[in-house]
């Protein structure tokens, strides 16, 4: 009796740790019955992500599920190395008849095959090799099983009432229609909303059969029911089962911004397989933060382009996960902005076979459309506008202005004049000698930036300086001239060879003294004015007589008078005149007379 009770225990763990250790990675979601074994066909789904089903067997049992009986065997190849979760596999129990189309692709996670392609399976036999025995689903009952290439159990749907022996030594998972018959023309089906429909055992609640086969689409109602409305809510498994998962809590976060540019990284989809380019993001970018984003703008089926608008968003990319998790969004970046992005994963897409897929399809791209990774709103907001100030206004000839800004947080500060770099380098202030217009642009880490209001210096006149006499003025030894200034000033300074004059500051001069004399006058605005120059110079006079000595001789009783040429030698720079001359008694100036000039 112990013994007994030991090994029943022992045998219950062994069932309890298979059945946790090994759930179902495929289930058998509907298969169909019909008079004519070439019309029938099973419709499987893959549930687990790149499910390695090579050496798998699809079989059934024959009438009253008494013994199992054979069915396809899939090939190493590759096509069924790595299925992805949600792929759906209609297979023919025969060959694919006139009128339906092969679809071995699985990159819209849709595959239609004959169970007889010797390209993908060959035949197992469980029972005697019969070609009208396996797969040939018998009215009175029948159950369909995946097991591995161990033979070890998968998942088994069928339809008996009572159950037969094939189907009791079955474990779970497994599911079955609680009736003796099917029927021709009908299908036996899964109708569940989760994976626990598919396990549910002996029911006629989530397993339903009858006419209204849905091949290759989610599982509907038996006719009854579907005439009274009830929703088809299988289309939700197969919709969560073939949309990707996330990694961890989605978010997005900012990495860099740049004037043009800003860099964003979400968090991963699980993707075991990338290179196969199933699984990716689809990215968008608002500026309303999302408000306004219908609930239906994403929706299992659609088929989305980069570039496009949904409602007040773009998509901005659409990305298979083996381009990583990072993009940088450059696409008419402005400043002043806020940003908020939202990303979507997705699986598969565009449907090979189906012209129009949407949600209840469950078919062609699905996407996370109910989890969202979302950013916080990313700012680009533009500096606060600086305020320009200057020393001046208005700037005397050669003068300089200093003009500044009470701005001290931005990264750069652009200076220009009448829209042109300044000459000069600054940052919060600049000194300049030019007129002109000038503005300070001050950007920030991220490019963006602010523009002050303009600033204008204008140039004060230059006054001119009226002085009388002009010119080169000749004096002797201790004369003098007097320099007037004929323009109006608030002050006069006076210069003798550059340098001032202390003591004089009137609008005249007397200048006794040779040198170049200047006045220099301030305008009632500070600018400053210089005269022309005076030059003024004494007169020196150098001559010479030669000879020196004029002897006349001894004048004879019969003569009266003699002369004597004697010349007159300008050895100066100064031409002079000869006014007058003297002589002792007896002599006298015979020519030319006084009033010539040497």
């Amino acid at each position: 009796m112990n013994n007994l009770l030991r090994y029943t225990i022992a045998a219950a763990s062994l069932v309890l740790l298979t059945i946790m250790g090994r759930a179902q990675e495929m289930v058998i979601s509907e298969y169909f019955n019909i008079v004519d074994v070439n019309a029938e066909w099973t419709e499987l789904v893959v549930v687990s992500d790149n499910l390695n089903a090579v050496g798998w067997i699809l079989t059934d049992a024959n009438t009253g599920q008494i013994v199992r009986q054979g069915g396809p065997q899939f090939r190493d190849v590759p096509l069924w190395r790595n299925l992805r979760a949600g792929t759906i596999i209609v297979l023919w129990h025969r060959a694919v008849p006139a009128g339906y189309v092969t679809d071995d692709n699985p990159e819209d996670g849709y595959l239609e095959l004959s169970a007889r392609d010797s390209r993908y399976f060959t035949t197992y036999y469980f029972a005697a090799p019969d070609d009208r025995a396996d797969l040939n689903i018998a009215d009175g009952g029948d159950v369909l099983e995946i097991v591995r290439g161990d033979l070890s159990h998968v998942h088994a749907l069928g339809h008996n009432k009572p159950t037969g022996a094939a189907y009791n030594a079955i474990q779970p998972p497994k599911a079955n229609f609680d009736s003796g018959s099917v029927g021709a023309s009908r299908s036996n089906r899964v109708t569940g909303r989760t994976l626990g429909a598919y396990g549910v055992g002996i029911s006629k609640d989530s397993v339903v059969a009858g006419f209204n086969d849905s091949r290759g689409l989610p599982n509907r109602w038996d006719l009854a029911r579907t005439n009274q409305g009830v929703a088809n809510i299988n289309h939700w498994f197969w919709r969560e089962t073939r949309e990707p998962k996330w990694t961890g809590n989605p978010t997005v976060s900012l990495v860099s911004q740049t004037a043009n540019s800003q860099t964003i990284e979400w968090t991963a989809l699980e993707d075991p397989n990338p290179q196969d380019s199933t699984t990716g993001y689809l990215l968008l970018r608002d500026t309303l933060g999302f408000s306004t984003f219908s609930p239906t703008a994403i929706r299992d089926g659609m088929v989305i382009s980069k570039g496009a608008r949904l409602g007040s968003a773009t998509v901005i990319d659409i990305r298979p996960t083996k381009l990583g998790r990072r993009h940088t969004d450059s696409i008419n970046i402005q400043c002043g902005v806020t940003y908020t992005y939202r990303v979507y994963g997705y699986r598969y897409r565009r449907d090979d076979l189906l012209p129009v897929t949407d949600d209840t399809t469950a078919r062609g791209r699905q996407y996370t459309e109910k989890r969202w990774a979302e950013s916080l709103p990313i700012p680009k907001s533009n500096p606060k506008k600086p305020f320009v100030q200057a020393s001046r206004l208005q700037i005397c000839p050669g003068d300089t202005v200093t003009i500044s800004t009470t701005t001290t947080d931005a990264v750069r500060y652009e200076w220009s004049v009448d829209g042109v770099p300044v000459p000069v380098g600054g940052t919060t202030s600049i000194v300049v000698r030019a007129t002109g217009t000038y503005r300070l642009v001050v950007r920030a880490a991220d490019g963006c930036f602010a523009t002050s209001d303009p600033v204008t210096i204008t140039a004060l006149p230059a006054p001119s300086v009226d002085i009388t006499p002009m010119g080169a003025q000749t004096i002797c030894p201790g004369d003098s001239v007097k320099i007037t200034v004929l323009t109006s000033a608030a002050s006069y300074v006076w210069l003798r060879d550059g340098t001032i004059i202390p003591g004089e500051t009137s609008n005249t001069f007397i200048a006794k003294a040779e040198g170049d004399y200047q006045v220099r006058i301030a305008t009632s605005q500070g600018c400053p004015g210089l005269s022309s120059v005076v030059r003024v110079r004494y007169l020196a006079v150098k001559a010479r007589i030669q000879p020196q000595l004029v002897d006349f001789g001894v004048i004879g009783q019969c003569k009266a008078d003699t002369t004597v040429d004697v010349e007159l030698i300008n050895e100066g720079q100064t031409a002079f005149t000869v006014t007058n001359a003297s002589f002792p008694q007896g002599f006298a100036l015979v020519s030319p007379a006084p009033g010539f000039q040497v």
